[in-house]
């Protein structure tokens, strides 16, 4: 079976923010399981669960992961499955704005946690550059495969609704990161003068925020 690339390569820059050696983590969106294998081959994890809403990569998982379930993240008989107070870190890979209540997702899952427990979010920046040249210029939203006008996402998100998103599900902000990028598509470098973007402008050229959120 393959799968798109875009979504089965571990995700080091969520890995980097983890704290600790053999720990218990939820992976949401787990796709094929490539992830979770990095982060148990690293010794970050000792046990990965997954949660995976496409059959064929959750079945691909079951023969890397300690357990999958296939099915969506916003199922309360899924989440019912999941223990209680068992998690050290439970990690959204660019899901969350797939999900009709993201807020709601972060609040159930709260209680999966243990006390000192995380959540890491990567999550498209609707406010970048792209957005407005489409919308302003083009008069149009693109529908692509992948990237900030993925066709699938249902919520969008931009800097200044970090904080409401992380706060409504029971969390604090901890750190966010960002990550540049001069245009939407894969690949597209910054020119010369690209750091001083960056700097005057850094909400433009974000692609994707990653955070990280502790229980309040």
């Amino acid at each position: 079976m393959k799968f798109n690339a875009s979504y089965i390569a571990p995700r080091v820059d969520i890995a980097a923010d983890i704290e600790g050696k053999g720990l218990k983590i939820l992976d949401i969106g787990c796709s094929n399981g490539a992830n979770g294998k990095y982060l148990k081959e690293a010794g970050i994890a000792s046990w990965v669960t997954g949660v995976e809403y496409d059959h064929d990569m959750a079945k691909a998982a079951l023969d890397i992961l300690d357990e999958v379930h296939h099915g969506s993240i916003e199922s309360t008989e899924l989440i019912d499955r999941l223990p209680d107070d068992f998690f050290d870190y439970v990690l959204f890979g660019d899901v969350l704005e797939h999900l009709d209540n993201p807020w709601e997702v972060l609040s159930r899952l709260r209680m999966k946690l243990n006390r000192s427990g995380k959540v890491i979010i990567s999550i498209p920046n609707s406010g970048h550059i792209d957005v407005a040249i489409h919308l302003l210029f083009k008069k149009s939203w693109p529908l692509n495969e992948r990237g900030i006008f993925d066709r699938t996402h249902r919520r969008f998100f931009a800097y200044n609704d970090i904080e409401s998103l992380v706060g409504r599900g029971g969390f604090q902000t901890l750190s966010i990161k960002r990550k540049f990028r001069y245009r939407d598509q894969l690949g597209s470098k910054f020119p010369f003068y690209g750091r001083f973007l960056k700097k005057l402008l850094p909400d433009w050229y974000t692609f994707q925020f990653v955070i990280v959120a502790g229980q309040k």
